[in-house]
């Protein structure tokens, strides 16, 4: 099965290079798209510095949930990858183990929780994991997701139901 990496980003420059430096190193991922929703920073210029990722970019802020439609629309990937783009500290480790449920059969969707980012989001991914924003998913299963585009940042609400 084809994996997509979908990175949906605002003004997240500082933090988008590590990302993508991790999925280029990720033999699973096949396609990297890094969604600037509207980004005012240098997302766009440091997302286009890597090899091999493609930019979207959309010319107002449109929220994570239509962020991930328009790169949806970019990729007929059968497996989606959806990570935010200021995640500190991603490894390949990371991302296999987060792809390997799903490539597996195993389930349809896996979520991602990690440790050692920062405290205000270790501490959010151990009240509630279920909105962590580091997931995998078919695409079959991210179809049947109704209004995904205009749920602004309800994205992980929305696909957890």
């Amino acid at each position: 099965m084809e994996v997509a990496a979908i990175i949906p980003a605002y003004n997240e420059d500082k933090t988008i290079g590590p990302i993508l430096s991790v999925l280029q190193k990720c033999p699973q991922v096949k396609q990297i798209i890094v969604v600037s929703d509207g980004s005012t920073d240098r997302t766009v210029k440091v997302a286009l510095s890597f090899d091999g990722v493609e930019v979207v970019e959309l010319p107002c802020n449109i929220g994570k949930g239509g962020a991930i439609m328009a790169g949806l629309k970019r990729t007929q990937a059968e497996v989606l990858l959806f990570l935010d783009a200021d995640l500190i500290g991603l490894t390949s480790e990371h991302v296999s183990s987060l792809l390997t449920p799903v490539l597996e059969s195993n389930a349809q969707m896996a979520v991602g929780v990690f440790e050692r980012g920062r405290m205000a989001t270790d501490l959010a991914q151990k009240m509630a994991p279920f909105l962590s924003g580091q997931r995998v998913l078919t695409r079959n299963l991210l179809e049947k997701v109704v209004d995904l585009d205009i749920s602004r940042f309800g994205v992980e609400v929305m696909l957890h139901r």
